[in-house]
């Protein structure tokens, strides 16, 4: 006889705690973060132009774009931006042709070692323009700077 009663009373309890936890709370909305680009992050002879100077709402933050990256620690970090960008490689990786929102990456990185025969890629000290794509966090290119 105890071991019924003792089933009835665990299934109300479980019954209620569910009931309290299935209590619905009004919908909140987080507003889109918006990044006003930094131009001139686009370095000269990358081919990468900045399409629009306006504010731009972005999907990622800059925590999840540099954690994408997995930069040299050496590695100091000059710009980090979103902009509309027209990336000459987008497509070659997948992504539609013409302009779409990506973060801007700028690095100033030390001497590179034992890379092997380097195409287009200064040895010594230089500074690098990474592109992600702010919609699928995908690496969409990363170009060598000139130095100003």
């Amino acid at each position: 006889m105890r071991r019924p009663l003792l089933a009835v009373i665990a299934l109300g309890v479980t019954a209620s705690s569910a009931a309290c936890h299935t209590t619905r709370h009004p919908a909140t909305t987080t507003p889109a973060t918006t990044v006003t680009p930094i131009t001139s992050a686009a370095c000269a002879g990358s081919g990468v132009r900045v399409v629009s100077a306006s504010p731009v709402a972005v999907t990622h933050d800059r925590a999840a774009v540099l954690g994408l990256l997995h930069l040299d620690p050496r590695a100091s970090i000059t710009t980090v931006t979103a902009a509309e960008v027209d990336d000459p490689i987008a497509a070659k990786v997948g992504l539609p042709a013409g302009p779409r929102t990506m973060w801007l990456v700028l690095t100033h990185e030390p001497a590179r070692a034992g890379i092997g025969p380097a195409v287009n890629l200064s040895p010594g000290p230089h500074d690098t323009l990474r592109l992600v794509d702010d919609a699928t966090l995908t690496l969409a290119g990363a170009f060598d700077c000139p130095r100003p």
